[in-house]
């Protein structure tokens, strides 16, 4: 686990708290344009032999609230 490195959208707005906490924990991320979600990781050849990337198989998508994720809006129905 600790030769995990996190991939971080470059998309992605308003998460120097996120980042600011990796930097804290000495967490490794980079980042870059992901195809879909916010987040995902690889594990780098260094620990594998080979990079190995989970940018498409896991991921992870920040939502702001409930109706965000449900796709619904406030006073709509």
């Amino acid at each position: 686990m600790s030769s995990l490195v996190v991939l971080v959208d470059t998309r992605e707005k308003q998460n120097s708290h996120i980042l600011d906490y990796f930097t804290k924990n000495h967490i490794t991320y980079e980042r870059t344009t992901l195809s879909y979600g916010d987040y995902s990781f690889y594990i780098p050849a260094a620990a594998a032999g080979k990079d190995i990337y989970f940018h498409r198989d896991i991921v992870i998508e920040r939502k702001a609230s409930l109706e965000e994720l449900s796709g619904t809006r406030k006073g709509k129905i």
